[in-house]
């Protein structure tokens, strides 16, 4: 019928959206990132699986990680969450606007709670978070098969068995 064919389209009314049948709010984070249309995806992923710890590799301009963050928020969890980038210190980055981890940081306060930064690459932020600890994992580092697959690699002890 008509409305099941509806149930798989965004519609936005104000501030709230129905996606996939769920009602998610748009993320209050602005930004020009190219990752806007996976906004209602990202709450509706941390609303339905209830993670434990978050982690997201490349962290750039925080979109994606700080809608997980207000995800998480909305919904009450208890949540650890941790947000990987060098923001301008390594060549996937080093066109990085200058002062992006600054602006990155004047935004995190809102999540302090539970939210951590760590200016490191993702190999160098290995030894912060615990094996089997991670229920979601966003990668979003470097662009290209050979980081992509070290991340995963590496990465890989690190998520949890749910």
């Amino acid at each position: 019928t008509n409305k099941k064919k509806t149930e798989f389209w965004i519609f936005s009314i104000a501030n709230r959206m129905l996606f996939l049948g769920h009602e998610v709010s748009q993320s209050f984070y602005a930004t020009h990132s190219g990752c806007l249309p996976h906004g209602p995806f990202a709450m509706w992923l941390v609303k339905a699986s209830r993670p434990r710890v978050i982690a997201e590799l490349g962290s750039y301009d925080g979109y994606s990680y700080f809608t997980f963050c207000q995800a998480v928020r909305e919904a009450g969890l208890t949540v650890r969450g941790f947000a990987v980038g060098a923001w301008g210190g390594d060549e996937l980055t080093e066109f990085c606007q200058k002062d992006a981890f600054k602006i990155f940081e004047e935004h995190n306060p809102r999540y302090s709670k539970f939210s951590s930064l760590f200016l490191k690459n993702s190999t160098d932020a290995l030894e912060h978070i615990e094996d089997g600890s991670v229920d979601l994992l966003h990668v979003d580092g470097g662009h290209y098969y050979t980081g992509l697959k070290k991340d995963f690699k590496l990465w890989g002890r690190k998520l949890s068995d749910r």
